[in-house]
């Protein structure tokens, strides 16, 4: 991809590198998968500028520990669920 992004950092004036595309080590999607990113420009003194300017509403984040607990809640309910069945059908 050819690029005009700065060299310099316009915001602290650090150098900037590149990221080349690739999976987030933190970030999930909505398939629970880790996401995919493009490649881009982000500033080695980690003072948030990055190019491409992220543009438009970013994805939602979701609080890890609460989607688990709520996986784990799904679960349980449908252990519940097929033993309700079970006991219903004598099996």
């Amino acid at each position: 991809m050819e690029t005009n992004a700065p060299s310099v950092c316009p915001k602290c004036g650090s150098e900037i590198k590149h990221i080349p595309a690739g999976v987030s080590k933190t970030k999930v999607d909505k398939f629970g998968s880790p996401a995919k990113y493009n490649e881009f420009w982000a500033c080695e003194a980690k003072c948030g500028y990055s190019w491409p300017e992220k543009r438009g509403v970013s994805a939602p984040k979701y609080d890890q520990d609460k989607l688990l607990e709520a996986i784990k809640i799904v679960n349980e309910n449908v252990k519940i669920a097929v033993s309700l069945l079970k006991q219903l059908t004598g099996q």
